[in-house]
């Protein structure tokens, strides 16, 4: 409910009623809950399965099968981990991508953080939440249309820090978007999907770049895949 103002006096209301779900949905997406969540979830659905591959070797007493499984597990997550922390120094942000890796496996897609992706840990603006929520829903967006596509399922992301820029790419080798649907990817409640819940993500994003003076382009065509290009200036601290 919004009341209607004329100076000081009420003169009337707006009041709108919508269901709880889509006002849930709205709000997760909007701090960016939604994808932390997700990413978190995954990690523990990877962690689960490789501690049943563990507890079965057990039983069957397989002790020379666990020391190999359990090493190559440990040096896979270290090499991991530290190829995404040296070059995203904010840990948050480290942990949100790792998520996201853990749940590419899950949906068997190849995603990857590129080699020159580069983030220093002292931004103010765009903060380390702005940039989850626009990456998180981008690429969730790429996974979206590669979930039941039958060609390479590809996703590459890059985070780049020039001096007064954050540059954040999305590359997706999916089946691409008509100029229709293109144009109207960024519009409240539209989605080229049937199922409920979707239509708010792509326009979140927009409205959070918009809020930072940022620009969002969208290169894409039927059978060669889609790029989503982010540009938010940056203040950092002192500035």
């Amino acid at each position: 409910a919004v009341p209607l103002l004329d100076g000081k006096n009420i003169i009337g209301a707006v009041i709108t009623f919508r269901k709880k779900s889509v006002v849930e949905e709205m709000a997760n997406q909007l701090t960016g809950f939604k994808n932390y969540a997700t990413a978190l979830r995954a990690q523990t659905h990877e962690f689960m399965n490789k501690m049943h591959v563990i507890m079965g070797l057990i039983d069957m007493k397989a002790y020379d099968e666990l020391k190999n499984f359990t090493q190559e597990i440990a040096y896979n997550r270290q090499s991991e981990v530290s190829y995404v922390v040296t070059r995203l120094k904010d840990i948050t942000l480290s942990g949100f991508i790792l998520g996201k890796i853990s749940r590419s496996r899950e949906l068997d897609i190849d995603f990857s953080l590129t080699e020159e992706s580069e983030l220093h840990s002292e931004l103010d603006v765009p903060s380390v939440h702005d940039i989850v929520l626009i990456a998180g829903n981008i690429i969730e967006n790429a996974f979206d249309a590669l979930k039941n596509f039958d060609g390479e399922r590809i996703v590459n992301l890059s985070i780049l820090d020039f001096d007064r820029e954050i540059v954040i790419v999305v590359e997706d080798s999916g089946p691409g978007m008509s100029d229709e649907v293109r144009e109207h990817i960024f519009q409240r409640g539209f989605s080229s999907k049937c199922e409920s819940g979707h239509g708010f993500g792509l326009y979140l994003v927009k409205q959070s770049i918009n809020n930072l003076n940022g620009t969002i382009t969208v290169e894409s065509a039927p059978g060669e895949g889609t790029t989503f290009t982010v540009r938010l200036p940056t203040r950092k601290e002192g500035d």
